[in-house]
């Protein structure tokens, strides 16, 4: 993990851009002990950059241009 940085528009499309290399998905989590108990996760989805077998070069224009499709839990799921 780094440490929290601000970045310019182009450093971060691709650093979010590698998230997605590889199988083209990336899940979604956020934590809080208290109110998610002792797992304390809950999960947001996974966002999908609809490409596979893709490296960070690749896939940095669909970043760019934000073409990604974010599949929510039910709400079954969330509860």
């Amino acid at each position: 993990m780094t440490d929290p940085a601000l970045m310019s528009p182009a450093e971060a499309e691709a650093r979010i851009a590698e998230l997605f290399a590889g199988n083209g998905q990336c899940a979604v989590f956020v934590r809080e002990d208290r109110v998610f108990g002792d797992d304390g996760w809950l999960a947001l989805g996974a966002i999908s950059l609809g490409a596979t077998d893709q490296d960070a070069a690749e896939l940095t224009p669909r970043v760019r241009s934000g073409a990604f499709e974010w599949r929510l839990p039910s709400v079954q799921e969330a509860q």
